[in-house]
């Protein structure tokens, strides 16, 4: 029963945004790979089948496409905060991922104002990020340390940026904006197997260890068909 199991477990249910996020990055089924070839965009993908090498603009076209989206700075703090108090290690372990690190859907303009889920338009080749704009306070750092109880939810930012001295197995290290857009991304320093809050990264940037993590507001159940055959009985399961 364990496939059937891991079929109904496929994303995590976050009330706090009402988000289905899934447990999973993106990887590149046969859906995936119409879509990119239909949007003219080239998929790269790392041993374990992970969409990587993405851009932000890609990201966002290929989610459009498929009805999916991302969580936002916001969102992904909450989603983090409510896998915590459920003790969902599993969840928690794939948000704090050491080997893959995500794009997030919050668009930094000027290092002060904030976009959640911007829809992206083109004129002239050039970028518009279209949405509901906050201006928050975002403090400078290239690097600093966080925790994340010192996260205001409302914007995602830390509250609190600490120096060097401040180092222990809770802190995560902060990037603040580099550049007029950038984009907020949850990363991990492998080197020193510490999370990261990244918010310099580029809307062209692409990384091999950067990807996207499906997220939807509606799921539909998988149907699960058990079958007799010579061997014994199979679980049969159909997404669609």
């Amino acid at each position: 029963m364990e496939s059937v199991v891991e079929a109904f477990n496929e994303y995590y249910y976050s009330p706090d945004t009402g988000l289905y996020v899934k447990r999973e990055f993106l990887k590149a089924s046969e859906e995936v790979k119409k879509a990119a070839a239909k949007l003219r965009i080239q998929l790269s993908v790392d041993r374990e089948g992970r969409i990587n090498n993405i851009t932000y603009h890609e990201a966002k076209k290929l989610f459009e496409h498929l009805g999916l989206t991302m969580m936002s700075l916001s969102e992904y703090w909450l989603v983090l905060k409510e896998a915590e108090a459920s003790h969902d290690e599993q969840m928690l372990s794939h948000l704090r991922s050491r080997g893959f690190v995500e794009l997030l859907d919050t668009v930094i303009l000027d290092g002060k104002v904030v976009i959640d889920h911007p829809q992206v338009t083109f004129t002239d080749e050039e970028p518009n990020y279209l949405g509901e704009r906050h201006e928050v306070v975002i403090p400078q750092a290239l690097p600093g340390l966080i925790y994340p109880e010192d996260i205001d939810f409302k914007t995602g930012f830390p509250k609190v940026v600490h120096g060097s001295t401040h180092f222990d197995k809770r802190t995560w290290r902060y990037w603040s904006p580099d550049a007029p857009v950038c984009i907020a991304t949850r990363g991990h320093i492998f080197l020193l197997d510490q999370p990261a809050l990244d918010t310099k990264i580029h809307p062209d940037d692409a990384l091999k260890n950067l990807g996207i993590r499906p997220c939807c507001y509606k799921v539909k159940p998988p149907k699960v068909e058990i079958v007799q055959e010579e061997k014994g009985i199979r679980a049969v399961i159909n997404k669609e």
